[in-house]
């Protein structure tokens, strides 16, 4: 019960939908409490026509366009998936690359249209990239001026988050004090300016419970958007 990870939404809530070994390995874990929000932002590349959020999507509905993500199943895929049903698209081309840096760069080198990337990977190119808006509920600090996805008529929030998990094992008090230890941390200004500088936000909930609601829920919620999608990997 001394061991702790700092696990994502992608090893919780969306690899037991796309490897089969992944559902054992998520049941052995503890959710003890939640951390971090990641937040991302949708990006075009400089020389892109369209130069808002709706006339990239409403271009796209009539055009086939391109964009770049950072794997099967990474929360920049499944964003994207959001936003095309959200938006009404049918088709787009989604190409993989190794990492939301080269998934970056080949929005920069203009390889690409589109992608959704971290937040502050976008705004650390700033005048190089279009910055077309965050896909999360409400702007998120560091990105205060650039309109959420909501805020320009497209319902689509994709935020990745962080939180630690214990063994399965480990005992109920151990884990109860783990969780309010971090609560307490995640509530304190100096870890949010901390996070602010990483491009991230604090993701406070009252502890393993809630903790594990939460992990359940996100998990119903993405895999739905897999299955919608017909996300699958390749064996």
């Amino acid at each position: 019960g001394l061991t702790l990870m700092m696990d994502t939404s992608d090893t919780h809530a969306v690899n037991p939908h796309l490897y089969p070994q992944a559902v054992k390995a998520v049941a052995s874990m503890i959710a003890v409490n939640s951390v971090a929000r990641v937040p991302v932002m949708l990006v075009g590349r400089k020389n892109l026509p369209q130069k808002t959020t709706r006339e990239v999507l409403q271009f796209a509905r009539r055009n086939e366009m391109t964009y770049a993500h950072y794997g099967i199943g990474s929360n920049g895929q499944l964003a994207m998936e959001m936003i095309k049903a959200n938006a009404g698209i049918d088709k787009m081309l989604g190409v993989p690359y190794q990492g939301g840096g080269p998934a970056m760069q080949a929005v920069l080198a203009g390889q690409v249209d589109i992608a959704v990337v971290p937040m502050n990977a976008a705004l650390a190119q700033g005048p190089n990239i279009l910055l077309l808006g965050t896909v999360s509920a409400q702007r998120p600090e560091g990105a205060k001026e650039i309109p959420t996805l909501k805020e320009q008529g497209f319902d689509v929030v994709a935020v990745s988050w962080t939180g630690l998990f214990a063994p399965s094992a480990t005992p109920a008090n151990v884990v109860a004090a783990i969780s309010r230890l971090t609560k307490a941390a995640v509530a304190s200004p100096e870890f949010a300016k901390s996070l602010a500088a990483q491009g991230l936000s604090p993701l406070q909930l009252d502890g393993s419970a809630e903790f594990s609601k939460f992990v359940a829920s996100e998990s119903a919620r993405l895999g739905k958007v897999i299955r919608a999608a017909n996300i699958k990997v390749e064996k």
